[in-house]
């Protein structure tokens, strides 16, 4: 069982102090094993003023405390943990309390005192302190509303309007986590190098121009911005009193180019994604990819290859679902990068809610993210932009009125949602140095915010469908709107994931059907492991057939239904062809038992007679997060009316509970199993009269 503590009492200034907190979290092995972390109950001080009657006191070495708590009619509480000849002791009222303090000589006029006589050394009120975690606060002019004015300032960051729609970032930079230490690597048309508000973070020894094999990543041509502006997103430097801040404001910037408008090859995309993040030198962290193919199924197997090398070795790739819903890559299974198992598929969010006009869809799709939409009233993106005369401000959008040419407020599609998660992940990174793309997608899919709840849209697949573990998935959001406040606070509850385990048909399984117009196909399999899933694959392959008609279904052992692959009247092509070696990818099993027989369909909504099934290979990657201890972070904790306690706590929905309640730190009996229905529980003891009482609450 993994444990956290809390502690609390109801004393005069009710709580366990903060030196008192100090104490136990120094405390012996027994407890170290658990993981210590105390809440106190304390009503807010004035500070300059006695808010105590408790007293730390130092004695002579091997003084006898409770002879001097007797002696001067002290009641005592406890020895600290980290010094035998150091005690907490209660006076009779805080004046009593300051007496001693002040009557105490100095230290140094008692070096030389021995047992015997005072045993007193020093005295300090053990009052409650004045330390605060330091946090992040952006002072950057154009992140607050309304700054501009008549400009939305960074309201996907923190929305004061409209909380649950912005990526609650403000959360994990209230605990100082800023993406500090971390490179994040942005494989785009190029990055401005000597942007002020990008130069900060930037990173010479980790960028290269694939496009034009030189060391520096700057953008060549006129219309190289979406780096830039990209980079801004993810982590321009905030707190610098410009412009605007970034998700992950003290992370590094690894520029790493590729000729979009020249034309770069394969291998330079190959290069950029695992350079820095494969072999020896691993460097980048985190990539992100705001850009993917137009065309379906067109063969990115190369590219594919690369992520599953470089996710192996420790990197988190962030790829768009990309901005073509309504064209014929609409379903984000259509292209290739996107459908990797070995990404962070990113979708995009409107600020009114809802999906983006344009953004991606599919069973690959796994988080979305705030970003732009063009509906009457929705919001665009402030970031950075190519300094001076050039970017979107001069370049593409000339009459933009954005008042600084270093900026601008016209950024988005889900070439902005995307490198928002990659900043986010960042700051995951700083969290837990263990993060890599299977345990931040255990952590995003219990950490992200279920949106549009009624959503029923055909793109949507059924709408929220919970699975058969409990997790919630929807076609057009995957797990929800990403929350990087839950999602840093979780990446401090799991040390890494186990082993991955991978069964499934080692090679395609002929089928040979042909599916008539209108008509369906379905074949079973069976699989036997039953550690839980975490991502499957499904390779399908044609022969002569209308590929924008194809709609394809899986259904688990546990009556989880999955779109596969949604037929797409956008795509005008109507010519019979090939489909060999394609994977699609489906998340809406995660967590689930796969042991058991599976059910694959295949329809054809189309005319075409000759459509024809080939074969299909299913692969099912499988593991599970390795919780750490503590495993639960308490949000709040208070005394109740009559006279118990109640606190609330942080978890994994779907996950029970155990809470254990002890006055004494000595003997535990078990008060409550939780069962949390939401990420976060509410623990009542309601016994009455207790003084000082402590909690651990965790799960087996």
């Amino acid at each position: 069982m993994t444990r956290l503590l809390l502690c609390c009492s109801g004393i005069h200034a009710p709580g366990l102090p903060a030196l008192a907190l100090s104490a136990l979290r120094r405390a012996g092995s027994r407890w170290n094993a658990y993981g210590l972390a105390c809440l106190c109950l304390a009503a807010v001080p004035v500070w300059g003023e006695a808010t105590t009657t408790e007293i730390l006191v130092r004695l002579a070495p091997g003084a006898d405390i409770r002879a001097f708590a007797r002696e001067r009619k002290l009641e005592f509480l406890y020895t600290l943990r980290s010094d035998p000849d150091m005690h907490v002791v209660r006076a009779g009222s805080e004046l009593e309390a300051e007496k001693v303090v002040a009557s105490q000589a100095s230290s140094a006029s008692k070096a030389g005192a021995v047992v015997g006589a005072d045993p007193l050394r020093d005295a300090w009120l053990n009052s409650v302190t004045r330390n605060v975690r330091e946090a992040f606060i952006p002072n950057d002019p154009y992140y607050p509303a309304n700054s501009p004015t008549n400009f939305p300032g960074q309201w996907h960051l923190n929305w004061l309007e409209h909380p649950d729609r912005d990526s609650r970032v403000q959360g994990a930079w209230s605990r100082d986590i800023t993406g500090s230490g971390v490179t994040i690597g942005i494989v785009d048309d190029g990055l401005d190098t000597a942007h002020p508000d990008l130069a900060p973070n930037y990173v010479a020894s980790d960028s290269w121009n694939f496009g034009e094999n030189s060391p520096n990543p700057d953008p060549v041509y006129p219309n190289d911005n979406h780096g830039t502006a990209v980079s801004g997103v993810a982590a321009a430097r905030g707190g610098n009193g410009l412009g605007v801040t970034g998700a992950a404001p003290w992370a590094r910037l690894a520029g790493l180019r590729v000729d979009f408008e020249g034309g770069s090859t394969v291998a330079a995309f190959v290069d950029a994604t695992k350079y820095h993040s494969f072999g020896t030198n691993r460097n980048i962290r985190v990539k992100n990819h705001s850009y993917g193919s137009s065309t379906p199924f067109d063969n990115e197997s190369a590219e594919r290859a690369a992520l599953v090398e470089s996710a192996g070795a420790g990197t988190i790739h962030c790829v768009s679902a990309g901005n073509s819903r309504n064209e014929p890559v609409e379903d984000s299974n259509r292209r290739g990068k996107s459908s990797s198992p070995c990404v962070i598929n990113v979708a995009a969010l409107a600020s009114s809610g809802i999906f983006a006009t344009y953004s991606g869809f599919g069973a690959c799709v796994f988080v979305t993210a705030p970003s732009s939409s063009p509906r009457t009233n929705e919001l665009e993106i402030t970031t950075t932009d190519r300094a001076g005369t050039n970017g979107y401000n001069n370049y593409k959008w000339p009459g933009n009125p954005f008042p600084d040419q270093d900026y601008t407020a016209d950024f988005g599609g889900t070439s902005s949602a995307t490198p928002l998660v990659a900043g986010i992940m960042a700051l995951g990174v700083q969290a837990n140095t263990n993060l890599e793309i299977r345990l931040a997608k255990h952590l995003l899919a219990r950490s992200c915010d279920r949106v549009d709840p009624d959503d029923t849209t055909a793109t949507s697949d059924g709408g929220w469908r919970t699975n058969g573990a409990g997790f919630c998935f929807n076609q057009n959001y995957g797990f929800g709107k990403i929350n990087a406040d839950r999602f840093t606070a979780l990446a401090r509850q799991y040390t890494g994931v186990t082993p991955e385990v991978v069964q499934g048909d080692d090679a395609p399984v002929p089928v040979g059907a042909l599916i008539s117009p209108g008509a369906s196909v379905s074949r079973a399999f069976t699989l036997t492991n039953p550690s839980p899933l975490e991502v499957v694959e499904m390779r399908l392959d044609f022969a002569a057939t209308v590929l924008r008609d194809i709609e394809a279904h899986l259904t688990s052992p546990q009556g989880t239904r999955s779109r596969l692959l949604m037929s797409c009247r956008s795509d005008t092509s109507t010519a019979a062809a090939s489909l060999t070696n394609w994977f699609l990818t489906s998340h809406a099993f995660f967590g689930e038992n796969p042991a058991g027989t599976w059910a694959v369909t295949v329809l054809n909504k189309g005319d075409n007679k000759d459509a024809t099934w080939s074969a299909y290979q299913f692969i099912a990657h499988m593991g599970q997060a390795i919780p750490s201890s503590p495993v639960i972070l308490a949000d709040s904790l208070r005394r109740r009316a009559d006279g118990g306690f109640e606190f609330a706590f942080a978890g994994a929905a779907g996950q029970t509970y155990q809470v254990y309640a002890s006055s004494n730190l000595q003997s535990w009996s078990q008060i409550q199993e939780v069962v949390l229905a939401l990420p976060t529980g509410l623990v009542v003891d309601s016994e009455a009269g207790l003084r000082q009482r402590f909690y651990r609450v965790g799960f087996r």
